[in-house]
């Protein structure tokens, strides 16, 4: 917990989410259930198509990840708006999920852009202890563009439904939040992705309450980034 005091607004962030979390249990329980819900059916069923298709392990993975990201852009964009409206005070309620299809495209642009790169990036490193120095080389450095190229386009997609910009507006913008801040943030989201991770070890249950914290303190963080980037 130190290493939360030398990361400027990433310990305030988390105590206003984990404080309004607390006194809008219910609330979020039954918004993030029904969120969780809808993306485990639309993933069962995707890989059941995927199975029905292929056998093969690489395409199948492939394959599903193409299905999956055009249905999941659509309640993922109405999971940010929920999120982003209790924090700036405006009202929210569950339906807000099918409410998205005003970003849906932005998001299913930005998401489509980082799992073509995942694909490039990311999948190689499983082939790497096969393969020789000049391959490994490659992978190595690609990985490490991916890791760049998320951690400074990582609020993107709050900026999409916030701003209400654009895919490409929102990452130059998110670019420009994240200018000079490169390891404070990747150390900020790693934290966040242990916490939300966190919530599986308790039989997935806790991750219906995890992901509701990230999504508030991750909100919270932007704000306090982008202040900090006004005021510079």
């Amino acid at each position: 917990m130190g290493l939360l005091l030398y990361i400027p607004g990433f310990r305030p962030s988390l105590e206003k989410a984990f404080h309004e979390f607390k006194n809008n249990f219910i609330s979020f329980i039954r918004f993030n259930v029904l969120f969780l819900s809808f993306c485990a059916v639309v993933s069962y069923l995707a890989a059941l198509l995927v199975l029905s298709l292929t056998y093969d392990l690489t395409l199948a993975n492939i394959l599903h990840l193409a299905m999956i990201i055009p249905l999941l852009s659509y309640p993922g964009a109405g999971f940010v708006y929920y999120y982003c409206c209790f924090v700036r005070g405006v009202s929210n309620t569950s339906n807000q999920i099918f409410r998205g299809y005003r970003w849906y495209f932005n998001i299913l642009q930005f998401l489509s852009v980082l799992a073509i790169l995942g694909v490039l990036c990311v999948y190689p490193v499983a082939e790497l202890p096969a393969q020789n120095w000049l391959y490994r080389l490659r992978t190595i450095a690609g990985l490490m563009f991916f890791t760049w190229f998320l951690v400074r386009s990582v609020f993107t997609f709050l900026i999409i439904v916030d701003d209400n910009s654009s895919a490409l507006e929102a990452v130059k913008k998110s670019f420009l939040i994240t200018r000079n801040k490169f390891y404070r943030i990747l150390i900020s989201m790693i934290l966040l992705i242990f916490f939300l991770i966190s919530g599986l070890l308790l039989i997935g249950i806790g991750f219906i309450a995890t992901i509701g914290i990230y999504m508030l303190a991750y909100i919270h963080y932007y704000d306090f980034v982008r202040k900090e980037n006004v005021n510079n």
